[in-house]
């Protein structure tokens, strides 16, 4: 087995990087919109900001599981070829279509569910009596960006991942002007407080699916593809691929963004105070998250191509050049989260006793960069090696066989508070990494030595 040469992992770092950049922008960009909220929630006190974390605690878990089938639509459409394929790109947008309609208002059902009965989950009773009204408007919301995501995974599959990101981002802009107009009651609309806050976000995400369906629709490149069509003769046949590819795809997001639900719900059990304060800590580590999950989609793409091409030792060599990269950047952001421990939870509220415990915490957010990243590009390197089964069972292990037991044990049974919790996720992530590396690093050398 050949060593990989010490410098030579520089030459890979550009095109991943280039590849990661647009990825990146589109994945800030959904993560903004809840930094958004959150920043402009945070001025109507503490127990809004608290409603608002309590429900979008819930609610994004729904829309990051719903929205794992549409990661299927980006690879079939980046392997369709021949003269038939513009037919091929509707018959799998049609087919993605309605599985995720039908996905989608399952999903917004239980979550109907669930808002009739949040009292049930041992919350303050002032951040329960706030949340239901916020809590629909968002629960609405998550058809429409699932559906949005299938044709961003549609243009990311040809290739066009930029647009995706400029109407993201469009929508970012859209949404915080929809925040301030309704929240606070300005240019003559009544104050809605946290209720706005809710109908911005679902505005923002139906403008967004309106016009990214009517730009597909007008680009000349596209002519020719059905964007919006009944289920064809192939329904069965991309149903049964859409499922192989998204179904493993879902559940390794369901334990994912699962345990960080489940803290947020443990943060409400200790006061109001403690859950304001985890959520700030969950944003700002939910966006330094977006910068290694954009390499882990590009590591995805390279590594595949080489093991599409048997070049095992090149795919291996890409792998562990995109984890050295990931170190570094996430070491920098830990840094970074560190130094300005003080300065960034002032950005979402100035209740002394919130800054106060989220300052004394981001030191443990900080830590939390290098493993969470390295963790998230190993999910993406196996996932090039088409290895998505042995990933997801060692995801549920790390989450809900380590992680869960040892943020009640050190929260609770130890008394431990926020720091407890966050030192329970945190020896899930090590965990994760630890496993889905070694499992890289076993792989590889197989592929490798026939490479």
């Amino acid at each position: 087995m050949k060593r990989l040469p010490a410098l030579s992992i520089f030459s890979f770092w550009t095109p991943v990087l280039k590849l990661a950049a647009p990825i990146f922008l589109s994945l800030i960009g959904i993560q903004a919109m809840e930094i958004i909220d959150a920043i402009m929630i945070g001025r109507l006190g503490v127990k809004p900001l608290a409603a608002g974390a309590f429900s979008n605690g819930i609610v994004s878990i729904f829309i990051i599981v719903g929205t794992g089938f549409s990661t299927a639509v980006s690879t079939l459409v980046a392997r369709a070829n021949g003269p038939e394929k513009k037919c091929e790109f509707s018959d799998i947008i049609s087919t993605s279509l309605w599985i995720t309609l039908g996905v989608g208002l399952l999903l917004t059902l239980c979550l109907e569910l669930i808002r009739n009965h949040l009292h049930l989950f041992g919350q303050d009773p002032t951040v329960v009596s706030l949340a239901p009204g916020y809590f629909f408007m968002i629960q609405c919301s998550l058809v429409p960006q699932m559906l949005f995501q299938i044709y961003k995974q549609f243009t990311d599959g040809m290739g066009n991942s930029t647009e995706g990101s400029i109407a993201l981002l469009l929508s970012l802009l859209c949404n915080g002007f929809l925040n301030w107009i309704f929240i606070y009651g300005n240019l003559g609309f009544p104050e809605l407080g946290l209720l706005g806050a809710g109908l911005g976000t679902l505005l923002s995400r139906v403008f967004l699916l309106i016009g990214y369906l009517v730009f597909l629709s007008l680009k000349h490149e596209y002519k020719g593809i059905t964007f919006f069509s009944f289920p064809r003769e192939s329904f069965k046949k991309y149903a049964v691929l859409i499922a192989g590819i998204g179904l493993p795809a879902s559940l390794q997001y369901l334990f994912e963004a699962g345990i960080f639900s489940m803290a947020t719900v443990m943060a409400g059990w200790i006061d109001a105070i403690t859950l304001a304060s985890h959520q700030i800590l969950l944003k700002v580590s939910s966006t330094c998250f977006m910068l290694p999950l954009s390499l882990s989609f590009a590591a995805s793409i390279q590594v595949g191509k080489e093991i599409g091409q048997n070049n095992g030792l090149r795919a291996r060599q890409i792998g562990f050049a995109i984890l050295v990269l990931t170190l570094l950047m996430m070491t920098v952001v830990g840094a970074f989260l560190w130094y300005y421990r003080f300065q960034i939870p002032g950005a979402f509220v100035d209740v002394r006793e919130v800054l106060e415990l989220s300052a004394s915490l981001l030191f443990i957010a900080a830590l939390f960069q290098i493993f969470d990243g390295t963790q998230a590009v190993a999910i993406g390197i196996l996932r090039g090696y088409l290895d998505t089964k042995v990933p997801v069972v060692f995801t549920f292990i790390s989450y809900w066989v380590v992680s869960f037991p040892a943020a009640y044990l050190f929260a609770f049974v130890l008394d431990g508070g926020l720091k407890g919790l966050w030192y329970g996720l945190m020896l899930g992530l090590i965990s994760s990494s630890f496993l889905l590396n070694f499992r890289f690093y076993r792989l590889s050398k197989v592929h490798g030595s026939l490479g």
